[in-house]
């Protein structure tokens, strides 16, 4: 029988350098070749399913409209393997992703049964799972500290990176952060909300005081994606309406989710990833990027890591916490806390003579200072900083008290960086928008400065102002209108002409993050609201 990645590259949905970095990874990390393909975004997962299914002889669905489910397991099997047994107008069939012990033993009882065998996609099994059943024989609902594993559980499955624990007048919500929105996942009682509070702290091992917020984190092994998942939580102090009592909020921030990418797969163009390859030539210097939390710069350097890992050169992460596990042996991370902070991490990894350096974020001057030294003293350093722009970079670093002439010595370049939401090729439409939409939307594009789309003529949105189309059965983006995130990203390189505008109080001329959500707009890829996210 071929193999797997014989096949892939047979139908050009690969290549044989991507079939050798997966192998090369696959010993490292024990996931299957087809695993690896999916998370690095190499591949579609349905269309992996579907060869996998004419491989093996099974059948494949991905619509599971009108299927029942058959009770014949505990809900906790299912959830457990990823499977389902269901009724369809064409007969019972046993639905899986992919095989364990568990699972073959009960396809071999199934098929003296004739029942049908099919493959069917991760997301697809548990969409239809979670309509069809509630995780009560995983989480018992009389257990509070179980509510919060099912929140945990529902936030891995929808890939949200944070869960909001809030108090409303006279009940707490649980509510998670989805690239649509925030969506309601569960109400309480207040006492029930309050005990919810209390035992995430104790998981922490945080005590709470009375008006303070704090910060504080804890570990937890996901049922859904077998990973162990690093949370970090904000406590926050609230007002009552209603007495004189202490409440608390939560908001948790999970780490751990995201798979390292290629820089294609994150959304950059051919000539951005060819600016960004640039630090793979570097011997030594500073590349910062910028953006707020959650835009995704991490991720982008860590696909940046993944390449300086194949140089074979000594590499030293720190973070807070580690957001990404690295296999590659030449990698060491480090975690920092409230008593090892980053510029003493810093001082602790250079005596380990590391050629690269990942700094998770400049937040203090002497972190700050700290990392230029590294940088100028033969050191490749990458870090993160919170300002809105590239440019914005340089100010920001003299407020903190770095030297201007300093910093300009050793920044190669700054990058800032936001996600967005590309519209869904298949079901976006042009439609004609109120005059009352039409004139917020105005305003707003004036404000911004961007008079390009507006029609001279009649003052109005142009033609080209793409819309989102919910609803739909469309087997793209599932109805949503919009497909999943991807990165958009400026970069200003400091060549000679940059570092001689900036040092004579000029204006440095660069494509912005607005010039680039400008083009998406024009060419129909995103919305107006996409729009006004990235350039407001």
């Amino acid at each position: 029988m071929e193999k797997l990645g014989e096949i892939l590259v047979k139908k050009g949905l690969i290549t044989e350098d991507v079939v050798k970095d997966v192998l090369t990874e696959q010993e490292l990390s024990l996931k299957k070749f087809g695993e690896i393909l999916i998370e690095k975004s190499l591949i579609e997962e349905t269309v992996l399913i579907k060869i996998i299914a004419e491989q093996s002889g099974y059948g494949f669905i991905d619509d599971f409209t009108g299927a029942e489910l058959i009770k014949e397991k505990p809900d906790e099997f299912y959830w457990k393997n990823c499977c389902a047994l269901i009724k369809t107008a064409s007969g019972t069939k046993f639905v899986f992703n992919t095989n364990n012990h568990e699972i073959n033993s009960y396809i071999t009882i199934l098929a003296l049964k004739n029942i049908e065998i099919v493959l069917s996609p991760k997301e697809r099994i548990y969409s239809f799972l979670s309509e069809k059943t509630e995780l009560k024989t995983i989480i018992e609902e009389e257990n509070a500290g179980k509510e919060i594993d099912n929140a945990l559980e529902i936030a891995i499955l929808k890939k949200s990176s944070n869960i909001r624990i809030k108090k409303s007048l006279n009940s707490y919500l649980i509510l998670v952060d989805t690239d649509l929105g925030v969506e309601i996942i569960k109400a309480f009682p207040v006492s029930i909300g309050e005990r919810l509070i209390n035992i995430i702290a104790e998981r922490c091992k945080a005590h709470l005081k009375p008006r303070r917020s704090m910060d504080a984190k804890f570990s937890y092994e996901s049922v859904f994606s077998k990973k162990k998942i690093d949370i970090r939580v904000e406590f926050l102090p609230v007002a009552s309406q209603t007495d004189e009592k202490d409440y608390f909020e939560a908001v948790m921030r999970l780490h751990g989710l995201n798979s390292i990418l290629s820089l294609e797969a994150l959304g950059f163009d051919e000539e951005e990833r060819l600016v960004l390859s640039e630090i793979l030539t570097y011997g030594s210097g500073l590349v910062l990027s910028a953006g707020p939390t959650g835009a995704g710069k991490s991720t982008t350097f860590y696909a940046i890591l993944k390449e300086l890992a194949k140089k074979r050169l000594p590499i030293l992460t720190i973070e807070d916490p580690v957001e990404i596990k690295l296999n590659e042996i030449n990698i060491t991370q480090m975690s920092v806390n409230d008593e090892f902070r980053y510029n003493n991490a810093l001082v602790a990894m250079l005596r380990c003579e590391p050629k690269i350096i990942l700094v998770g974020e400049i937040r203090d001057e002497e972190t700050a200072r700290a990392v230029i030294k590294a940088a100028q003293t033969g050191h490749l350093v990458l870090s993160t900083i919170h300002t809105q722009s590239a440019i914005n970079i340089v100010s920001r670093l003299k407020g903190m008290g770095i030297p201007q002439d300093e910093f300009l010595e050793v920044i190669k370049f700054a990058t800032s960086q936001r996600l967005y939401l590309p519209l869904c090729p298949k079901c976006r439409e042009k439609k004609e928008i109120s005059s009352f939409t039409n004139k917020t939307w105005l305003k707003s594009l004036k404000r911004l400065g961007i008079y390009e789309v507006v029609n001279k003529e009649d003052d109005t949105l142009p033609a080209y102002a793409y819309v989102p189309v919910r609803g739909q059965k469309c087997d793209v983006c599932f109805g949503n209108g919009y497909l999943s995130k991807k990165a958009i990203i400026e970069i200003l390189p400091f060549r000679e002409d940059t570092i001689a505008a900036i040092q004579a109080g000029e204006k440095v001329k660069y494509r912005t993050l607005k010039d680039k959500a400008l083009k998406l707009f024009k060419e129909g890829k995103i919305d107006a609201g996409q729009l006004f996210n990235i350039a407001g």
